[in-house]
């Protein structure tokens, strides 16, 4: 697992401030890598050069070019219930059908359920639907959809090396060949989708912000997000605030879901309402306080309404407020200072604090778990679903835990990180179909690719053709409607599982399984793939 991983949720999460300060100096950079969950954000902000619109089939570098994701088939599976025997059972994909179906014949995608299938052919409905279009919105005519696509390049691409993350011409690679296979099925609504490709640099917030106003001088449909754009709150907000619908790689607010914003921020992350509720809940479920004396909660003061939604989580789990100690980091750091870190072991020690729950932004419990063992001092440690992508032994993180002293920590997540470590946890169908795609191209596969990107291209481009294969007609405000017939969604690695059956859900993230810290690995194992439905 690359660097990359801990570079992404530091991204997400991190102060602008620290993030200009972390990036020119690399050696910095490579300890403060993360990539697994982020949120949104108003005008302003982080960094993104635009290039040029491309034609479809252009070659990868150059300014701009083609089209979207793939299409799919049968439905990923999902086991309910807080068994840690069961093994959850996943439905291999059909063979694809045609994308550019109607949205009545939409084809299922690799590990959906597929919605509702309409009576009659496909090939009748799509000869029908195919007739007599028109341009919708803007950015969709009647043969093609102008769909953005932001790249992500760390000071001019080369120095995405020190973080393991392809430079933007294997990006630009990756979503075209899924862009070139759902182009090849038929397109989006018999519509090919042509992207436009922009770079964003998040070192470089007046450029990011200059690039937001790019993507919304070009009038596209639409914008797909590899974490691009997403180095302050402002600067991901920015394109929602102008209503076009952002696609993205991390973690939401729950408040970013309603609102001004809605319907047009997407993520195929999760959200961080459920997160929260997830890994206290999901924790109490499985029996992890169990001998409890005290909680210690680590956090930070990035997004206050999570340290609130922790208070009212713990609370609904039966701890009350006299069993708990928190440790608030404040601002929201990435790198916390060895003696804030010296502060709360003593705190926790000293008050009989027994088992340890990390929800801060960035997690902090490696380097908590790091003094403690110095200190003898061994609780039990319970840590946010970003951690298992930051504290393998491979990520190559200085945040990683002391493996002796973090032996044992658990994980409640909704990412699929753990399953490169585990027998028996098979990769989802998803998974097979992005490699399928990946190797028509002369791509690495999903596992090869540094921080597991060309999954996070199938993933973003899928839920993209889910929404709007499903949008009758093709606008901006009816995705979030197209998206809610899609169904279950079981995504590519490092992807988790999404139920898209109800208005209003926006992102994945409702599903979540148990990682358990293997200190002899050290990294974290699924001990049972079953994925569970938020509670």
């Amino acid at each position: 697992m690359s660097p990359f991983l801990q570079f992404r949720l530091w991204l997400r999460r991190g102060p602008t401030p620290e993030k200009v300060g972390v990036g020119i100096a690399g050696v910095v950079l490579v300890a403060v890598l993360a990539w697994v969950a982020v949120p949104t954000g108003s005008q302003g902000g982080g960094a993104v050069a635009a290039t040029g619109v491309q034609a479809a089939g252009a070659t990868p570098g150059s300014s701009a070019s083609g089209p979207v994701s793939e299409t799919g088939s049968a439905a990923g599976s999902t086991a309910g219930g807080a068994s840690l025997d069961g093994a959850g059972a996943t439905a291999a994909p059909g063979s694809v059908a045609g994308a550019g179906a109607a949205p009545a014949a939409a084809a299922a995608l690799p590990g959906t359920s597929g919605g509702t299938r309409p009576s009659g052919s496909a090939a009748t409905s799509r000869g029908t639907a195919c007739s007599n279009l028109t341009g919708s919105d803007q950015g969709v005519t009647p043969t093609q959809i102008k769909l953005g696509v932001a790249l992500f390049d760390l000071e001019g691409g080369a120095s995405n090396s020190f973080i393991g993350v392809p430079p933007p011409q294997e990006q630009q690679a990756d979503f075209q060949a899924v862009i070139d296979s759902i182009n090849k099925a038929g397109g989006i609504q018999c519509r090919k989708i042509v992207p436009v490709w922009y770079q964003g640099n998040y070192l470089d917030s007046s450029q990011q912000h200059a690039t937001c106003l790019q993507v919304v001088q070009d009038r596209v449909f639409a914008l797909i997000d590899a974490v691009a754009l997403d180095s302050t709150q402002q600067g991901r907000d920015c394109v929602a605030e102008n209503k076009i619908p952002l696609f993205d790689a991390g973690a939401i607010l729950g408040s970013e879901t309603r609102g001004s914003l809605y319907p047009y921020v997407f993520s195929d992350g999760d959200q961080w309402d459920w997160n929260i509720r997830n890994s206290v809940l999901g924790a109490q479920q499985l029996g992890w306080f169990k001998g409890l004396t005290k909680l210690g909660v680590l956090e930070d003061d990035c997004y206050p309404e999570v340290n609130s939604e922790t208070t009212a989580d713990l609370a609904a789990a039966g701890i009350p407020p006299s069993h708990v100690v928190t440790y608030d980091f404040g601002g929201c750091s990435t790198i916390p200072p060895p003696q804030q870190v010296e502060q709360a072991v003593l705190t926790f020690q000293s008050a009989g604090v027994s088992h340890v729950t990390d929800l801060s932004q960035v997690p902090k419990s490696g380097y908590f778990s790091k003094v403690a063992q110095t200190q003898n001092y061994h609780p039990k440690y319970n840590v946010s679903g970003g951690a298992p992508s930051v504290f393998d032994s491979s990520s190559g993180s200085s945040a990683g835990p002391n493996a002796q002293n973090f032996n044992g920590a658990i994980s409640i997540t909704e990412l699929s990180y753990g399953a490169q470590n585990s027998k028996n946890v098979p990769y989802s169908p998803a998974t097979t179909a992005c490699n399928n795609i990946m190797a028509s191209a002369g791509l690495a596969s999903v596992q090869k690719q540094g921080a597991f990107f060309a999954g996070e291209t199938c993933n973003l481009m899928w839920m993209f053709q889910m929404a709007a294969q499903r949008t009758a007609p093709l606008v901006r405000t009816g995705l979030v409607q197209g998206l809610d017939q899609s169904g279950l969604w079981l995504q590519s690695f490092p992807g988790g599982q999404a139920n898209f059956n109800r208005p209003g859900v926006v992102s994945a993230g409702e599903y979540w399984r148990l990682d358990v810290y293997d200190g002899s690995c050290p990294c974290f194992r699924v001990p049972d793939p079953t994925w569970r439905p938020n509670l």
